[in-house]
């Protein structure tokens, strides 16, 4: 590669690395699904970098990323502190991060990358704190899901507001979800400003039900949004879009 080409290159990576911070990150946390497929959600809308997509003890099978930076990364974590611990990473600018061998995780996070050693270290870069994977399957997650409700009963954490907050221990930087779609491709606000705890908290209780439209109370019903786009929720969910 001449030296022009090389010179041009490099300014690119300079560029992509320092462009993150403005950037519109959505995530999607999947409940029941591991490869951000058919069935609910919950996303959390324009995420800075750094904040964690998590509700409270809840846990989920797989993040979608979308709006990535160039050479940003998504992370899935899996502790109490919801974005405590790595254990899996993806790269891209619409990504599709799982937890491992189909293991529940609590949160996630997206980064920018800030340094290179090199163009080969793009596609083997790890975050730091990436840890191995357990593979105990079924009776690590029930461990786990006991050891993430034990720690939520005990800090009894909420959020303050819709944008972020931290958890009683300091430990991460939350942005709640914004809002919520059931596999049925109908989509509900969870913004704090308006859905009082009482009701986003039975919305939330719907969702990890894969409850329908049918099965939400008509007062719950009110807090729906953006119907126009039902039909493309809908082609999206069934993976003809």
């Amino acid at each position: 590669m001449k030296p022009s080409a090389l010179a041009n290159l490099a300014s690119v990576l300079v560029l992509a690395l320092s462009s993150g911070g403005a950037q519109a990150v959505t995530i999607k946390n999947y409940i029941t699904s591991n490869n951000c497929g058919a069935g609910q959600f919950f996303e959390c809308t324009d995420v800075a970098e750094g904040f964690c997509c998590v509700d409270r003890a809840r846990t989920h099978y797989s993040s979608r990323f979308n709006g990535l930076p160039l050479l940003a990364f998504g992370n899935v974590h899996r502790s109490f502190s919801q974005c405590g611990t790595v254990v899996n990473t993806g790269f891209g600018l619409d990504v599709c991060v799982a937890g491992p061998t189909f293991q529940r995780i609590s949160g996630a996070t997206w980064q920018q990358m800030r340094a290179l050693n090199g163009l080969g270290t793009i596609a083997n870069y790890k975050p730091p704190g990436l840890k191995a994977r357990d593979d105990n399957g079924t009776d690590a997650d029930a461990a786990f899901e006991k050891e993430m409700q034990a720690a939520a009963d005990e800090a009894k954490w909420r959020p303050k507001d819709k944008r972020s907050t931290t958890n009683p221990d300091g430990s991460c930087i939350v942005h709640p979800p914004d809002s919520m779609v059931l596999s049925d491709g109908h989509k509900f606000s969870l913004r704090s400003e308006m859905v009082p705890e009482e009701h986003r908290e039975r919305l939330m209780d719907h969702l990890e039900a894969n409850s329908a439209l049918e099965d939400i109370e008509p007062e719950l019903r009110e807090y729906e949004i953006d119907h126009e786009n039902l039909e493309v929720r809908r082609r999206e969910i069934a993976g003809e879009v």
